[in-house]
């Protein structure tokens, strides 16, 4: 999805109601006059946190990320993105404020390399993830993080089909620690 059309995944004005989820996906490739424009809708507290990042890939990445979830989020709560306001919990979730949102609107996010997922629904909690498929040591990792019976099924896959068989099971797993607020100090070979 090209950043100028981001918006065409969304109606003019969208309405969370019942069970359904939103999810809507964006390219963080800006170039450099996008990136300030899209800087100036942070609060100075993100500003400073992108200013932070050493590489400016990641400085960009993160400003397109942080800039689209406001605007996104404006959509639902009728809001200019610079107004609205997060709280975070112990493990950095973030959450609305409640007196901004009347309609018990629930997000996450989750990026990785230039691209962006958002999830956004009412009334219970979410989680999303995507990940860049790059070589690692994969059952290294899954066996550091994964159950018994997960890394047993992963080996026991064709070496070709393990990469997307571990990033299957590691997005589904970063996706509930997400929802619970937990992220990595929730033990992931729990479940």
């Amino acid at each position: 999805m090209q950043n100028a059309n981001i918006w065409q995944a969304l109606p003019d004005k969208p309405c969370i109601t019942g069970r359904c989820i939103d999810i809507i996906q964006a390219n963080l490739q800006v170039d450099s006059h996008q990136q300030n424009k899209l800087f100036a809708l942070l609060t100075p507290q993100e500003q400073q946190r992108a200013k932070r990042f050493h590489f400016a890939k990641h400085q960009r990445r993160f400003i397109a990320a942080r800039s689209y979830l406001r605007q996104i989020l404006s959509r639902y709560l009728l809001l200019a993105p610079a107004d609205i306001v997060f709280n975070y919990a112990r493990h950095g979730k973030p959450s609305l404020i409640s007196d901004q949102n009347n309609i018990d609107l629930r997000f996450n996010m989750s990026h990785s390399e230039e691209y962006a997922i958002y999830a956004i629904t009412q009334s219970c909690e979410i989680g999303v993830d995507i990940e860049y498929q790059r070589d690692r040591n994969l059952l290294g990792i899954a066996e550091r993080f994964f159950s018994k019976s997960e890394q047993q099924q992963l080996r026991q896959l064709p070496q070709e089909k393990q990469a997307a068989a571990f990033f299957h099971i590691w997005a589904q797993k970063e996706a509930i620690i997400k929802a619970i607020g937990q992220g990595l100090s929730y033990p992931l070979e729990d479940f």
